[in-house]
């Protein structure tokens, strides 16, 4: 796979160790995913909003999937917040990798991000981002089969996509939708050769399932020929 962009992102050397001009990734429409736009997506409500006096400081818990072609990584998000002028002010946060798995039945996505609360019913302590508490670990991680599955049906209560950013080119403004994430905590946790695979396999099964399409318009006698066949001596009626 070679790719094209003038921005690198921190698996981009794997396309010289395997070099394969079959697909080609034209990055050029890239931003680089910081962690100041991460945390600007983390909007956490406090408990007192709710009138319950909350703790100065907390760490509460989100979670964040990552889809790349039928790729899917879960990771979650320990936010370090603090309360501050009757506001809840995100200072920074880290990230854990709970799971990766492959889904062949779900819609294929170049890159999808999103951050992503589960409801009660997942036997999470507390709704995700609603309440200021601190969450069980333990209870997340004996309920990831059951949130993986919630992924896979696209069963949860709020979702929260970081589909793209405004950036400048020049003097104009410009929105950018393919997300680098060398910056944002991911590099740290998903093997480079990871996400190049994913990309790959996304390029391969798109060129195959185009190639696979029938134009519109196509006759039976098109088909027919398009396979090999002669009309007249392979299809001969009885």
């Amino acid at each position: 796979m070679r790719i094209i962009d003038k921005n690198t992102d921190y698996y981009d050397y794997l396309q010289y160790i395997y070099p394969d001009d079959t697909f080609t990734f034209d990055r050029t429409d890239s931003y680089e995913l910081t962690k100041d736009i991460v945390r600007s997506y983390l909007t956490i409500r406090a408990r007192g909003q709710y009138g319950i006096r909350p703790r100065e400081k907390t760490t509460p818990y989100e979670f964040l999937t990552m889809q790349i072609g039928s790729t899917f990584w879960l990771f979650l998000i320990a936010v370090q917040a603090e309360w501050k002028n009757g506001a809840v002010i995100v200072e920074d946060y880290s990230i854990t990798l709970l799971k990766s798995w492959k889904n062949y039945d779900k819609p294929r996505e170049l890159i999808k991000l999103s951050l992503i609360e589960f409801g009660w019913k997942y036997h999470i302590p507390q709704r995700l981002g609603i309440f200021f508490n601190d969450y069980e670990y333990d209870a997340i991680i004996n309920s990831l089969d059951v949130l993986v599955h919630a992924v896979d049906t696209n069963d949860f209560s709020r979702e929260k996509v970081i589909d793209k950013q405004i950036v400048y080119n020049g003097n104009t403004l410009v929105e950018k939708h393919i997300p680098l994430l060398k910056s944002c905590g991911i590099s740290l946790l998903v093997m480079p050769e990871d996400i190049y695979n994913a990309f790959d396999e996304y390029f391969s099964m798109e060129k195959t399932a185009a190639e696979s399409t029938v134009a519109e318009g196509t006759t039976n006698n098109d088909k027919i020929k398009n396979h090999g066949f002669d009309t007249k001596i392979s299809f001969r009626g009885k």
